[in-house]
């Protein structure tokens, strides 16, 4: 079952965290003091001082010239200890609860062993947005006839209960300041009586004669695509995720929304859209890897395992599969587990987009999962 929620008038926040270091993000820091600001006045050039300005550090120690920033800035001794820069917004937004993740799916991941926080992997955060994406593109086209653009893809969320259940939570907003009835509008009952958002998702991935199923499950679209590209989910306004959308990982989210059993084809089931072609996928990429160690890949069970020299493996795994169930439900696979002196892991997320950092840590006897 889905959680749906509308929330009128809310407070969408826009975080800026600043850069991501050694496992934490550095925020920003700042001087206080006064600023020298040039200006004309009748042909004449002038200066005056403004007073408890804020600079940034950085921009104090990159910048450079005759008429630098540091030249003109002259601080008071007080600074401002690392913080976050927020922009907020009221608005409507519209919230989609996955009231039920199956055991088999990893879908979290603590930052820290000493963190009660729980992150989502990036393979999830990836296919989260790429799944609000596809559904903003679809409602916006089919049935609002507006610029996607005016529905606002936020970040997906976890969600903590009192029972202990930590659950994702996938989010949208109207762009427009004091919301624009979009996100109301794909709240209300559609023809089935069901929520419009909920039909939405059912036309994405149940109907294979028409868009968007038609053509992202294309050959033309399918054989030359692996993630995403302008042709599916890429377009300019979402350009700060290109290096995280993917299709399939996205109909992935849709269809575990949609069923509460959906287990990514963990167990050897592989119709539905999202991982139809992901053997014939995984086994590529393992090749591909495979070439760089001088040794083979193949196929045990429905996994694909890289040879590393020696008597070391590595098995490919779909980025939301649990690693215990995994071996579990492939008979295989665990077979190869309990015979080979060391068995590594990663999946086809970290292979499509990080080859270079996986076969350096395999070479080093460092596991991904």
């Amino acid at each position: 079952k889905l959680g749906i929620e509308l929330s009128r008038q809310a407070w969408v926040h826009r975080l800026n965290r600043g850069e991501f270091e050694d496992s934490s993000w550095t925020g920003f820091s700042a001087q206080k003091g006064a600023l020298r600001v040039p200006y004309r006045s009748a042909g004449q050039l002038k200066t005056l001082w403004a007073n408890d300005v804020w600079i940034d550090d950085q921009v104090l120690d990159l910048d450079v010239g005759e008429e630098s920033i540091r030249g003109r800035f002259k601080g008071n001794g007080e600074a401002q200890p690392p913080f976050y820069l927020a922009s907020p917004k009221i608005t409507d937004s519209l919230s989609l609860l996955i009231t039920h993740v199956p055991s088999a799916l990893s879908l979290l991941r603590s930052p820290d062993m000493g963190s009660g926080s729980m992150l989502f992997s990036s393979a999830f955060r990836a296919g989260a947005l790429s799944a609000c994406f596809l559904i903003v593109n679809y409602a916006s086209r089919e049935l609002l006839d507006i610029d996607p653009e005016e529905i606002e893809v936020l970040e997906p969320r976890v969600q903590r209960f009192n029972d202990g259940r930590v659950l994702p939570v996938l989010q949208m907003a109207d762009q427009l300041v004091n919301g624009s009835g979009l996100c109301d509008r794909l709240a209300q009952p559609g023809l089935s009586g069901e929520p419009i958002v909920l039909e939405v998702m059912r036309e994405i991935v149940g109907n294979r004669a028409q868009s968007p199923l038609a053509e992202l499950m294309a050959s033309t679209h399918r054989e030359r695509c692996f993630q995403g590209c302008y042709r599916c989910l890429h377009r300019y306004g979402n350009q700060p995720y290109h290096g995280l959308l993917d299709w399939r990982l996205g109909l992935d989210v849709i269809q575990l929304m949609l069923d509460p059993s959906y287990v990514a084809g963990l167990g050897g089931s592989f119709l539905a859209p999202g991982i139809e072609d992901w053997r014939d996928q995984a086994l590529k990429l393992a090749k591909e890897a495979a070439l760089l160690f001088g040794t083979e890949a193949r196929m045990v069970g429905d996994v694909p395992v890289i040879g590393l020299g020696g008597s070391g493996v590595a098995a490919v795994l779909h980025p939301f599969w649990n690693k215990d169930l995994a071996l579990e439900r492939n008979p295989a696979l665990e077979a190869l587990y309990l015979e080979t002196a060391s068995m590594f892991w990663t999946t086809t997320f970290e292979l499509s987009r990080r080859m270079g950092e996986v076969m350096f840590r395999l070479r080093t006897g460092n596991d991904l999962g």
